[in-house]
């Protein structure tokens, strides 16, 4: 009789979906189907065989011509767990317990070891996933255009995540082709579907509203063969059978809220999330309405997918692939507070071998890319307040000094907004702050605008110009239309979508058009601006990804000039502490991860004067 030996179980994990090149081999969300064997010693016995043997209660076991002593109350609690793994494990939480070494945990601590055997098909497709290098597909007929290499890889890598039945995130850098990657992704499912003569469903993308007749634009362009519906103002559809005509509905995520009935009533091929940081707010009713849409696949489009805090990567990998990262309040204990907080490396190294097969980034500094962009330059303007400016400036923060140690909890917040506000706009111009005409006043900054336009008008050259302030944006406007005696085109938020294109149009078309004015959210996304060779942030924002994303409107694939990028900065004042703030943030952000800065409400007194008093 042989002693004792210590159980080995091995679960054989299986899909029971209908294999397709195009759908997933698995719903992950759903109980996990598996059988299992257990191994004592050298024997092997089945699943079938090891119930039988813990219903006899005997406490040897004759296998193979020998009796092999057996634990029965170790038997009754490992059937029972099974049996419990059987009814409630999902494979996504199968596969995360193995990823993390956890599997021992749905056994009690017992005295055995836990493995999982994928089905061959799956194996081969997660090894897949996490070298980010999975099989090149072939490129749809349908599709007008030539991909860069890179391009291919990344139609490969989403059609690859959609097989396996993973969501994920395209994070490539503004202006490296998310959207025709993501075209040629729907052509390839769309020709694939039909050669397998599917049922056909909608593909839905989600956009900003100013982005609505840019991605109708690139479908032309790229996909003629797309019959494309535009829900969005009047014109909105109310019935499913009116959406199974189209292969993709674009609509807003102000109307997924409003209509959001509407929308859950579909299952759509593929939810397309475009610019989404949209989503990176946990708490918003976006958010909410998103995270309920029922899709085949989900992918999200952004060049930042994490702009401050580790909330942001939770919000949108939960919206792609729902608990996989668990729930917030787990995820702030496991790595959120050891992260931000206490700078514990090891989980930071753990969240990034988490999230790696769902994010792909790449970024124009990236060689192997072979982008062949002109030179990026950047130059930062420092200049100093006028003598009126200095003394609004010390006003306002003279002012805040006194409220500040008498203010209420609840006001405390808003005031420090309100301080921030007025402070940036007296750097821009003591006219934006006491929202008079520009005659009459002075600024440091004004002067070198203005010289530098004339430097780029005199040289025949096109510049962007940015600010976050809408009514700053018309000051310039009005300055420059005069000056020039032209029309300067301006977008901002308040434009209704046919005079956004027609801004657009203009500009890149026009010749004579050589200024455009942007209000940084409105315009600091989705478009394509190549006939700038210039772009000034006459104001800076707190987020250095927001920045970016604007200045790639004119630094993309398509630009043949070098682009020059001009910051204003205020020597002396708050916005020269934001701008340290900025190089910080950029530097964590360079990791897909940041620890997140303080909010700027939640600072102590002494913190919030250090950053607004002048030097």
């Amino acid at each position: 009789m042989s002693e004792r030996p210590k159980p080995k179980i091995t679960l054989m994990l299986e899909s029971n979906q209908q294999q397709s090149p195009t759908e997933p081999l698995l719903n992950w969300q759903s109980v996990a189907s598996f059988s299992y064997q257990v191994a004592l010693g050298d024997e092997l016995i089945n699943e079938e065989q090891f119930e039988r043997f813990v219903e006899e209660q005997k406490p040897f076991i004759f296998m193979n011509g020998q009796w092999i002593a057996w634990d029965r109350s170790l038997g009754d609690k490992l059937l029972t767990n099974l049996e419990y793994m059987k009814q409630r494990t999902s494979y996504l939480e199968a596969w995360k317990l193995e990823q993390t070494n956890h599997l021992d945990e749905y056994l009690d601590d017992m005295d055995v070891e836990l493995d999982i055997a994928w089905q061959e098909n799956l194996k081969l497709g997660l090894e897949q996933l996490y070298t980010q290098n999975p099989p090149e597909v072939k490129l749809p007929k349908q599709l007008k255009g030539e991909l860069r290499p890179y391009q291919h890889q990344g139609v490969s890598w989403l059609i690859h995540l959609r097989h396996i039945g993973f969501g994920g995130c395209l994070a490539d850098d503004m202006g490296l082709g998310k959207s025709i990657q993501t075209i040629a992704y729907m052509l390839h499912i769309i020709e694939r579907q039909q050669k397998e003569d599917m049922e056909r469903k909608p593909f839905l993308l989600v956009c900003p509203t100013s982005l609505l007749q840019n991605w109708v634009d690139e479908c032309q362009r790229f996909a003629p063969s797309l019959s494309i519906f535009i829900h969005h103002g009047s014109n909105r559809l109310i019935d499913v059978e009116g959406v199974m005509k189209f292969d993709l509905i674009i609509t807003t995520y102000q109307l997924i809220v409003k209509d959001q009935s509407f929308f859950n009533e579909i299952e759509w091929n593929s939810l397309i999330l475009d610019e989404a940081q949209h989503i990176k707010n946990i708490e918003t009713k976006q958010r909410r309405a998103v995270k309920r849409i029922n899709a085949v696949h989900r992918i999200a489009l952004t060049g930042t997918p994490i702009e401050n805090r580790l909330r942001e990567l939770w919000s949108l990998l939960d919206v792609l692939n729902p608990s996989f990262l668990g729930s917030y309040s787990s995820f702030q204990a496991t790595f959120m507070k050891p992260i931000e907080q206490d700078q514990n490396q090891e989980q930071l190294r753990k969240l990034q071998a988490l999230i790696r097969p769902f994010l792909l980034r790449r970024t124009k500094a990236d060689k192997a890319l072979a982008l062949n962009l002109p030179e990026k330059n950047e130059k930062v303007h420092e200049v100093y307040l006028s003598v009126e400016q200095a003394s609004l400036y010390q006003a306002v923060v003279e002012e805040a000094v006194s409220y500040l140690n008498e203010a209420p909890a609840l006001e405390r917040r808003a005031h420090i907004l309100q301080t921030l506000t007025k402070l940036k706009q007296i750097c821009n111009h003591p006219a934006h702050f006491l929202k008079e005409k520009l005659s009459g006043h002075q600024s440091g900054k004004w002067d070198r605008l203005v010289t530098l336009i004339e430097e780029m008008y005199d040289q025949q050259e096109k510049v962007l110009i940015f600010t976050q302030y809408k009514e700053m944006g018309q000051l310039i406007v009005d300055e420059l239309t005069n000056r020039y005696s032209q029309d300067v085109p301006f977008l901002h938020g308040g434009l209704s979508r046919t005079k956004r294109t027609e801004a657009i149009n203009t500009f890149q078309k026009n010749s004579q058009t050589p200024f455009f004015v942007l209000s940084l959210k409105a315009g600091g996304v989705g478009l394509n601006l190549t006939a700038a060779s210039h772009v000034i942030h006459f104001d800076r924002w707190w987020n250095p990804a927001v920045e970016n994303q604007a200045t790639d409107r004119a630094y993309r694939i398509g630009q043949t000039k070098d682009v020059t990028v001009h910051k204003l900065i205020t020597k002396g004042t708050l916005e020269e502490r934001i701008d340290r703030l900025l190089t910080q943030k950029q530097q964590l952000a360079n990791h897909i991860l940041a620890a997140g800065e303080q909010r700027i409400t939640e600072l102590s007194n002494e913190e919030i004067m250090e950053l607004i008093k002048l030097t």
